[in-house]
C-alpha cells in the first residue's frame, strides 16, 4: 500500500466504507458493472462514486482481485470508525 492512501483514507468516508464491503463482493468475476453495482450496494455509496473509488482504492493496493483488503488499511479504517463512534458519545 502506498502511504498516500491513508491520507486518502482518513478524509474519505465512502472510501472507508468501499473498503469494508469489499471483502463481501460475490461477483467479482462479473463484468465490471454488475462489480460495481454490487460493491456499491453493498457499502451504501453512489455507484457513480463508487466507479470513482474503485480505481483509486485497487490502484493504491487497498482492495485486491483475490478480494482481500490491505491489512493496514483494514486497522486504519477500523480505527477511524472507533474514533468516531467515541466522539459521538462526548
Amino acid at each position: 500500500m502506498k502511504p498516500a492512501a491513508l491520507v486518502f483514507l482518513r478524509d474519505d468516508l465512502a472510501a472507508q466504507r468501499l473498503v469494508v464491503a469489499w471483502p463481501l463482493v460475490t461477483k467479482r468475476d462479473a463484468e465490471q458493472a454488475a462489480l460495481l453495482d454490487e460493491w456499491a450496494g453493498l457499502a451504501n455509496v453512489p455507484r457513480h462514486m463508487a466507479v470513482k473509488l474503485a480505481r483509486v482504492l485497487v490502484a493504491h493496493g487497498l482492495c485486491k482481485a483475490d478480494g482481500t483488503v490491505d491489512a493496514l488499511a483494514e486497522q486504519f479504517v477500523a480505527s477511524q470508525a472507533t474514533s468516531r463512534i467515541r466522539g459521538l458519545r462526548k
